[in-house]
């Protein structure tokens, strides 16, 4: 992200003349901190945004099997509640 140093303008690229301002070589990179990674900060609070262990109520993962057991197997031991596949 680059920002014009007279008039504040954002740009998500570097820019010679700054199209607000109308100022020349005022563009400059800003530097952006680095995002906590496995959560959402909103207002100074991180939480989580998923989860992929067993939470701490269910000591495992429930699977639904089918009645292949090829497509078990490929699957995992079979299906897991709340998941998306795609087969083709």
């Amino acid at each position: 992200m680059f920002r014009c140093s007279e008039c504040g303008n954002t740009s998500q690229k570097w820019q010679g003349k700054c199209l607000q301002c109308s100022g020349w070589n005022t563009f400059e990179e800003m530097m952006e901190t680095p995002k906590k990674k496995g959560g959402v900060v909103t207002a100074g609070k991180e939480r989580p945004v998923f989860s992929i262990l067993p939470s701490k109520e269910s000591d495992a993962i429930r699977k639904i099997e089918l009645k292949s057991a090829e497509l078990n197997t490929v699957l995992g031991d079979g299906l897991t509640p709340g998941s998306l596949i795609l087969l083709s």
